[in-house]
């Protein structure tokens, strides 16, 4: 019984780490600056992700697709900050992937640990894309904005989710002395 207890927490955790990485992961909004707007009283803001750079005056945006360094439009970094984050996507996938065939054919020693080594995989991966992508920008740490940090939110999430199933598939195959007969 406790197994599925386990396991269900690791789905639930895994779930919400999955929604939390992704809205961090997809939205421009990796960093944010306000700055004072040229010949008017406004503000104007830049602010970007992994994919995405805009500039904000007033309620007019203009924002630039980011697909590769070779066209000139970023820095050489960001291509391996947007390669971790995917990867780590990725392995996040696999492991829910492997959970469900864990809930639906039963528990398998396999299965268990690949589960949780892609949640922690996932996680380790996300926080290296977040580490590339806050050092090797010029941000200051007070304009890393909200995307950032509900990546880093997922990411640790997931290495949760790894430990908990961990934790579920080390008590696969032991038997209970209540449950002998």
């Amino acid at each position: 019984m406790a197994g599925s207890s386990l396991l269900g927490a690791c789905l639930g955790v895994a779930l919400v780490a999955v929604l939390v990485f992704c809205v961090g992961f997809a939205s421009p909004y990796w960093f944010k600056i306000e700055v004072p707007a040229a010949g008017n009283s406004g503000t104007s803001s830049v602010y970007g992700g992994l994919f995405l750079f805009c500039d904000q005056q007033d309620l007019n945006s203009e924002c630039i697709v980011i697909f590769n360094a070779d066209e000139g439009l970023t820095e050489a970094w960001l291509p391996a900050a947007e390669a971790m984050a995917s990867i780590g996507l990725l392995c996040a996938i696999g492991a829910l992937i492997c959970t469900f065939v864990w809930i639906c054919s039963g528990p398998s020693t396999v299965v268990c640990a690949l589960a949780s080594l892609l949640y922690i995989l996932a996680g380790i991966f996300g926080v290296i894309s977040v580490a590339v992508f806050g050092m090797m920008s010029e941000f200051e740490l007070e304009h890393l904005s909200w995307a950032l940090w509900l990546t880093v939110v997922g990411s640790v999430f997931f290495v949760v989710s790894g430990i908990i199933a961990a934790v579920a598939s080390c008590n696969v195959n032991k038997v209970h002395p209540l449950e002998e007969d």
